[in-house]
């Protein structure tokens, strides 16, 4: 074999192992674009764990693909701000200021009421008391 046909062996050898790394990595991308779509139409938590058991790689591939790792961190944050113990704890909260405030408003009014009521009363006995002094 002369060096002229060692170098286009060797050419074509590297085109078809760049293929082949080309085709892994495409099917790689697509098993955890599935991975993901499954999780979400599941309404399962997504975080590093659960795409790389559900597509079957390692989290340490995810970690290193910037864009399937912004997509993981960017679909856990959305899932955090909706079903987070701190939101759920905030829409409790907001609800229970809610109805204390509520709940405030009418005592206030029962008690704006009574506050009436005895004024009156008072006006009547102080009326009657000084009718009583002029007699």
């Amino acid at each position: 074999m002369n060096e002229t046909s060692r170098s286009h062996q060797h050419h074509r050898n590297t085109d078809a192992v760049v293929a082949l790394a080309r085709r892994k990595s495409e099917a790689t991308a697509k098993k955890v674009d599935e991975a993901i779509r499954e999780l979400i139409k599941s309404q399962t938590v997504i975080n590093f764990n659960t795409v790389a058991v559900t597509a079957g790689v390692s989290k340490s591939y995810l970690y290193k693909t910037p864009s399937v790792r912004d997509r993981i961190q960017t679909l856990r944050g959305q899932q955090h701000a909706v079903n987070s113990p701190q939101s759920l704890h905030r829409e409790m909260s907001d609800a229970s200021k809610d109805a204390t405030i509520e709940m405030l408003r009418e005592k206030n009014r029962r008690l704006h009421n009574e506050n009436e009521q005895l004024r009156r009363q008072v006006r009547q006995l102080l009326g009657q008391q000084y009718d009583q002094i002029g007699q």
